[in-house]
């Protein structure tokens, strides 16, 4: 069966998560005793995949896996949440993308990742996606824990084929200027802001000033997210502060997936910026109650908050 008409293409990552529970984050050099360790399918790409799909979201995905043990149980993760994997590509001889993650009861985490076969796409697939003709979607989602290179021709690509870009750019190490200017929608956490401007994000103001820094590098629009704060919206007409909800943060590894598929969600569905980012604040303020990446994710159902169209 060929692939299938989707209204989101994601081109990213696709890992197995080890998540670690610690009392707190270690220093160099100590060694800590955690609790009980959980592993999971992950990964940004994915996530935001399974993210968008929950929300009622065609989504197609586009990566690799290694030919490990991992392959088969994370291309199965996909396929159970409707995403279309007719672009996720068997490497051989390459181990699947693997992330330690190391998480605290108070929400912070600290994620490493090995990439393994994500250090592998290939420019082809770019080129059978575009040959493609994106598989019909309005809307290409990209992050970084890929080659540079293969999401900026993704990027310049589906730019020409007339799709909406959103850029998570996470990592941010070494990612270029250039890159930034590629998207129509940009959405850095504070530290990723901070190393993409060199202003030092801590506060509403410092964040919208970061927005600021990132439209004139050439983004359409910014999203800075401040974590339990909330984020501010900087875009060519207005500087908005989206303030988060209040609850219990359990855990919050996946709580900027779930922003991100929040925002696809309610732009397909006529949102405004403003609102989107409103409706994203509340589909990541669900996940961050519940351990887990992917699992964390909620459905459209467990979202009170509903996108608002334009004119409402």
């Amino acid at each position: 069966m060929g692939p299938r008409v989707a209204q989101l293409v994601v081109v990213g990552s696709v890992n197995m998560d080890l998540t670690m529970p610690l009392a707190h984050l270690p220093q160099s050099g100590q060694t800590l005793l955690g609790g009980d360790t959980r592993w999971g399918p992950g990964g940004k790409g994915a996530n935001q995949a399974v993210a968008a799909a929950r929300l009622g979201v065609d989504v197609a995905f586009v990566g690799a896996v290694g030919s490990d043990h991992f392959a088969t149980t994370l291309r199965q993760a996909l396929t159970d949440e409707g995403v279309d994997v007719s672009q996720l590509i068997d490497l051989k001889e390459k181990a699947s993308g693997l992330a330690l993650i190391l998480s605290t009861a108070g929400g912070e985490s600290t994620i490493l990742v090995s990439p393994g076969a994500n250090g592998q796409l290939s420019p082809d697939q770019i080129d059978a996606l575009a040959g493609l003709g994106f598989l019909g979607a309005s809307i290409l989602a990209c992050q970084l824990e890929i080659p540079h290179p293969i999401a900026e021709l993704a990027m310049i690509k589906a730019r020409q084929a007339g799709l909406k870009v959103f850029l998570d750019p996470s990592p941010a190490e070494g990612v270029a200027a250039k890159l930034v200017g590629r998207a129509d929608l940009v959405t850095p956490n504070r530290v990723e802001a901070t190393a993409l401007t060199g202003i030092a994000v801590t506060d509403f103001a410092s964040a919208g000033a970061a927005g600021k820094k990132l439209l004139a590098l050439g983004a359409g629009a910014a999203v800075v997210k401040l974590g339990h704060e909330g984020s501010v919206l900087v875009s060519a007409r207005l500087v908005e502060t989206i303030p988060a909800h209040q609850v219990t943060t359990v855990d919050a590894t996946a709580a900027g997936d779930a922003f991100s598929g929040g925002l696809v969600a309610a732009t397909l569905q006529g949102a405004d910026l403003v609102e989107a980012c409103r409706y994203a604040t509340a589909v990541a303020a669900v996940a961050v109650t519940r351990p887990g990446a992917m699992t964390s994710l909620p459905h459209r159902s467990e979202v009170t908050a509903k996108p608002v169209h334009r004119g409402a």
